[in-house]
């Protein structure tokens, strides 16, 4: 499930969403076993025309991963550039950080 909106602040636009990522047994086996998982949304503005093509206003890619710690029994979600954005005693809650998206621009 995905909600999402995006509003206009100063000229920028900032998409907000909210994405509800499945949780299989298979996804907490991977971690478990090291296996870091990367989770990419890929965004695309584009200008309606009636009477002409579609105009591709920009595109862009927001890219976290996910992995588990096994010294101290957390899950650690990453930005794609390497920075940590936090870390959690339990996958649902790693899972629920990922699909926040806030006023990303």
């Amino acid at each position: 499930m995905v909600s999402a909106y995006a509003v206009t602040n100063q000229g920028v636009v900032q998409l907000s969403a909210r994405i509800r990522y499945p949780v299989t047994e298979r996804v907490r086996m991977a971690l478990r076993d090291g296996v870091t998982l990367d989770f990419t949304l890929d965004v695309s503005i584009e200008r309606y025309r009636r009477f002409w093509f579609d105009a591709k206003v920009t595109e862009a890619t927001l890219r976290r991963e996910l992995s588990y710690h096994v010294v101290t029994d957390r899950y650690i979600v990453w930005n794609a550039d390497g920075t940590e954005l936090d870390s959690f005693p339990t996958l649902a809650g790693a899972i629920e950080r990922i699909g926040q998206v806030d006023s990303w621009p």
